[in-house]
């Protein structure tokens, strides 16, 4: 798999293990290594102010008559101008060496200064001793380094070839290249070992709890840590804690500084005496460590450490190095995919299946088990992948979490359980939204891959609890190896994965967003070709009929004169249905379709419905049927008049694309486990059905979606109705499938919840029972319905004026009319409290709409009906009437026998 700067995954230990460990302070040890002496001495006068306990080894008096005596006294040290302009040169704890120190004795010294929180740290070496690396030539060993790291281009090239070149030189019996996860447990990548080494560590894994936070930072402060021998008693500072501001001594920068009693045992348990450690830096954070171990003793000079510290840049920039060459590597796969991708055209209509041929070199440029992309709402995949419906779980799980950018992550089943049965084929997910649509998107699949961690000893053996509770780290007392199987986890996803997978992902959105936008364009266009259509048919027949009749005088049984009004009436009904279509889209794509859900018969419903539609079946000597598969609830609690609209839709359908054979109605219903109940109007057709093709864009239920255009001109239609049910069925909590084959016909299922309607059975409102839904009768039912009754009709449209004064006069009203609502108010108000039975009230007039027309009459006590009349039919309008004042509603057109039957229900109570 590719190389990753944060590759390994993380190990499954307690994190109060980690963290409490942190608390352990080994910077303030208060001890040293013997092989040197400390003195720590107050800039200002030179005075010592500490001391190691071993101070008289080096200088021939007790500790006790050092301490408060000044450092350059001739008894203690001796010195030149030019290690005094090294003391005061020294502000900090970068190191300085010293050399011309001498004992009283004449011994030369080789001294180390630092300075930290305001104190000079002195560490005092025998210049005479001699020092164990003796085959190390700085020069040498830094200008092969440099050689060798060159060739490297991986992050396993360093592994490999580092640990090799540098124990040539340092001469340790085992240098290896120590890496920390995300979570700072450490894994040994490289490892070279003499013949002294045995036992490989390389594969080696150590808990956080080995290297806590705060030894962390000190590695990360201190480029060299030496220690020469973890088998000598380190030697305390005395006093242990800085005389004037009692503070604990911080011995970060301090090469001598003594290991910590556990630190001794743990190695010793490891048959190690003598450790060279230095830090190793990625983008400025500490990355892993450079450990070197040695059977016997091993004293590196304090010049060596300047040499070290080069190494320490050399390798940490070849890491750099290899992380930008995989970005590189990465860079180099997104440009090819890219290159590949940009040749598509999104303006050809297979772009999309130029898209699914790279599918399979999308998954191949990134290690992974499966990949998906998902675009239009179709799925192209490549690989294993999870099943229909856990997938649609491992969406609906990871996609809110992936926001604009890729979201990766390699322990799915932690962090959701749901998911946890996926760990074959997704333990882990990397997830890019396409931002050309939330709902669209790239996702890369990883299965579970249990590593055999192979950890140095269990790592919770290395803990023991204090009486406070808190986990202290001590010797581990067994290094045999454990092994624990990090399970439910996959490889992480490398950083250059992720840039790869953004960066693809961008290139596809955009080739999806331009398609969408010119797909959408180019169906409003067909959309509003085939409207003009739908418009313009029946428009043709009503103006070409008016003409008719108008350029001759026909008999009134005459049968044009006849065919002419039926034909008219017709192509009205036809157009009204067109805009009740693009008003029931447009309150369903902003949300504001409203359902009134009712104690419903549904047998009689559907009976209904079939009888709406059995004039058009037998005009094509269709058979049309009903069949009850298992008989429904006797009531249920749904919206009637949108379940019949959408039957309606359905069954016109039907037999519009069925040319022989027949259409019927099945109905079912089911119940699980737990009671929920289902029921299934099915509307089976033996008609011209679809392909494949056509069956998947109908499957979409899009808005202006059409099979083909010549499917269009020859059985007509807008597009909108399917959509239009597919809203309705979501809306009343149900949904629609489709089943088809090309010239066997179509099965169309809407299934809806059977609410028990005894639970809940909500009170019709004659509101509810608008007047727009009564039956259309002849004129002579409501003639002299009115008689006797008196009606102001506030209306400015003069040919409605006419119209509505007419069906009303006709019925028997005597009709006082005005133009706008001012002179309504005027006119109700200047009469007689009971002069107008009742008013018909546009409102949408000049002057005064009737709206506030109304509004101001209830406000002065008016108390007789007030009935709206609008054009206005969106969802929103009614209330906004009954707002206002207004008794009841009706929408334009006016139909007679609508008007007349809402005036005599509010006439008679």
């Amino acid at each position: 798999m590719d190389e990753s700067i944060n590759m390994i995954p993380a190990a499954d230990l307690p994190s109060e293990a980690s963290e409490n460990c942190d608390h352990i302070a080994y910077q303030y040890s208060g001890v040293i290594q013997p092989h040197g002496v400390l003195v720590i001495v107050n800039p200002d006068d030179f005075r010592i102010l500490q001391i190691s306990e071993n101070a008289s080894l080096f200088f021939g008096m007790q500790t006790e008559g050092l301490l408060g005596q000044r450092l350059f006294n001739g008894r203690i040290l001796s010195s030149t101008p030019e290690v005094i302009n090294e003391f005061n040169q020294c502000i900090s704890n970068s190191p300085r060496l010293i050399s011309g120190l001498t004992t009283p004795g004449g011994l030369a010294l080789l001294g180390r200064l630092t300075r930290t929180d305001g104190r000079f740290h002195l560490e005092l070496e025998f210049a005479s001793s001699p020092y164990d690396v003796e085959r190390c030539s700085p020069i040498e060993m830094i200008s092969e380094i440099t050689e060798v790291l060159s060739r490297t281009e991986s992050i396993k090239d360093i592994a490999e070839s580092f640990p090799q070149v540098f124990r040539k030189f340092i001469g340790y019996d085992r240098c290896m290249i120590y890496r920390f996860d995300p979570e700072f447990n450490g894994e040994v990548i490289g490892e070279s070992r003499s013949e002294n080494a045995q036992d490989t560590f390389l594969g080696l894994r150590f808990p956080m709890s080995d290297i806590p936070k705060s030894a962390r930072k000190m590695f990360a402060d201190s480029p060299v840590r030496v220690t020469v021998d973890q088998t000598v008693e380190c030697v305390p500072i005395t006093p242990r804690r800085d005389p004037e501001t009692q503070q604990d001594v911080d011995l970060t920068a301090v090469r001598i500084r003594g290991a910590a009693g556990s630190c001794q045992t743990y190695y010793n348990n490891m048959g190690v005496r003598s450790t060279l450690v230095m830090p190793i830096f990625y983008e400025h954070e500490l990355w892993g460590l450079v450990s070197c171990h040695h059977g016997q003793p091993r004293r590196p000079s304090p010049e060596l450490d300047s040499a070290l510290k080069v190494v320490v840049k050399l390798i940490s920039n070849a890491l750099e190095h290899a992380a930008a060459a995989e970005h590189r590597l990465a860079e180099r796969k997104a440009r090819s995919i890219n290159e590949l991708l940009a040749k598509i055209d999104p303006f050809d209509s297979n772009c999309l299946v130029q898209i699914q041929q790279q599918v399979e070199n999308l998954k191949e440029m990134i290690d992974c088990t499966g990949f998906l992309l998902r675009i239009d709402e179709q799925d192209y995949a490549h690989g294993e992948i999870p099943d229909d419906e856990e997938l649609q779980t491992f969406i609906e799980s990871l996609l809110p979490m992936a926001g604009d950018e890729a979201f990766a992550i390699n322990n799915i089943p932690e962090h959701f359980p749901a998911l946890a049965e996926l760990r074959d084929v997704a333990a882990g997910g990397l997830l890019v939204p396409l931002r050309s649509n939330p709902d669209e998107f790239a996702v890369w699949f990883r299965a579970e891959q249990p590593l055999t961690v192979n950890w140095a000893g269990d790592p919770q053996s290395g803990l023991k609890w204090n009486q406070q509770g808190r986990p202290e780290l001590t010797p581990r007392n067994s290094f045999e190896l454990w092994k624990s199987k990090t399970a439910n986890t996959c490889y992480p996803w490398s950083t250059a994965e992720i840039a790869f997978a953004n960066s693809v992902s961008t290139q596809i959105g955009l080739i999806s967003l331009s398609w969408h936008a010119l797909r959408a364009d180019r169906a409003k266009s067909e959309f509003l070709t085939n409207m003009s259509h739908e418009i313009r048919t029946p428009m043709t027949s009503i103006l070409g009929y008016l003409d008719i009749l108008e350029s001759e005088d026909f008999e009134p049984e005459d049968p044009m004169r006849l065919e002419a009004f039926s034909v008219i009436k017709r192509s009205g009904n036809h157009l009204m249905q067109l805009i009740n279509d693009i008003l029931d889209l447009s309150s369903i794509e902003s949300g504001r379709i409203s359902i009134n859900k009712t104690d419903v018969e549904l047998g009689s419903l559907v009976e209904e419905a079939l009888t709406m539609v059995r004039e058009q079946a037998e005009h094509k000597q269709l058979e049309l049927s009903l069949k009850y598969e298992s008989m429904p609830p006797h009531k249920v609690l749904t919206d009637p008049t949108r379940v019949k609209q959408i039957l309606l839709n359905l069954l016109e359908n039907a037999i519009k694309f069925t040319e022989r054979g027949c259409v019927s109605l099945k109905l079912f219903h089911t119940s699980d486990d737990q009671n929920t109940k289902q029921v299934y109007l099915q509307i089976i057709d033996s008609g011209i059905g679809m392909d494949q093709d056509q069956l998947e864009i109908v499957r979409t239920f899009k808005t202006f979606n059409q099979l083909d255009n010549s499917l269009t001109r020859k059985y007509g239609g807008t597009g909108l109705g399917l959509r239009i049910c597919h809203g309705l069925a979501q809306k009343l909590g149900g949904k629609i499938e489709v089943e088809s084959q090309k010239e066997m016909g179509s099965i169309f299922t809407l299934s809806l919840p059977a609410e028990d309607s005894e639970k809940t059975i909500l009170k019709k409102s004659r509101f509810n029972e608008s007047a727009n839904q009564a039956d259309t009768g002849d004129v002579a039912s409501t003639r002299e319905a009115l008689i006797g009754t008196r009606i102001l009709l506030a209306e400015d449209d003069p040919i409605n004026q006419k119209v509505i004064d007419n069906f009303l006069t006709t019925s028997g009203a005597e009709v006082t009319l005005v133009g706008n609502g001012k002179l309504a108010v005027e006119a109700a108000l200047k009469a007689a409290p009971d002069f107008f039975d009742l008013i018909l009230m546009d409102m949408q007039m000049p002057v005064l709409d009737g709206y506030s027309a109304t509004s101001q009459l209830r406000n002065q006590g008016y108390e007789h009906p007030v009935i709206a009349l609008t054009a206005h039919a969106m969802e929103g309008s009614r209330e906004k009437c009954i707002a206002s004042g207004c008794d009841d509603f009706i929408t334009k057109p006016i139909n007679r026998k609508s008007l007349i039957s809402i005036c005599i229900k509010w006439i008679e109570d």
